[in-house]
């Protein structure tokens, strides 16, 4: 591999991965409000007692610090209802990145061999598969929360 190539690819991913973060972190609130993408039973079932997401969950870096977000969970935790809230809509927020960082690596088809491109793009899904895996699980908890407090 030429040494542009390989540089393009060891700067550019990390590149990738912050710029998309900036520009979701500066993303209008409206856009994550909306009610919806809930997260099915299933699913919850499955991130809590098949993937044990609680037990791990911590180890991963909270990457919105990096990108200049203000937003904390254990704050909006101790804030109550409104707080749980605002969560809800980070997740939405930190999933929408997630998967857009996801997409947004498959630009590095464009210069590399096949065998390259693939690895940039199983890069990408370690990294950040695993981020939106908790986000969905921390919606799941929130929902099961807020709709407890709303009966």
């Amino acid at each position: 591999m030429k040494f542009g190539i390989l540089l393009a690819n060891v700067l550019g991913f990390p590149m990738l991965q912050l710029t998309v973060a900036w520009i979701f972190v500066r993303l209008p609130d409206s856009i994550f409000a909306r009610p919806g993408s809930a997260v099915s039973p299933t699913e919850a079932h499955f991130y809590r007692d098949v993937a044990r997401i609680r037990q791990w969950k911590r180890l991963l870096p909270s990457g919105g610090r990096w990108v200049g977000s203000t937003f904390t969970y254990e704050t909006a935790l101790l804030a109550g209802s409104p707080g749980r809230r605002r969560f809800l809509l980070e997740t939405r927020r930190s999933e929408a990145a997630h998967w857009t960082s996801v997409l947004a690596t498959s630009v590095f088809l464009l210069w590399n061999p096949p065998w390259a491109g693939a690895v940039m793009l199983a890069a990408g899904a370690i990294f950040n598969v695993p981020c939106l895996v908790v986000q969905r699980y921390n919606r799941a908890a929130l929902q099961r929360g807020l709709c407890r407090r709303s009966e």
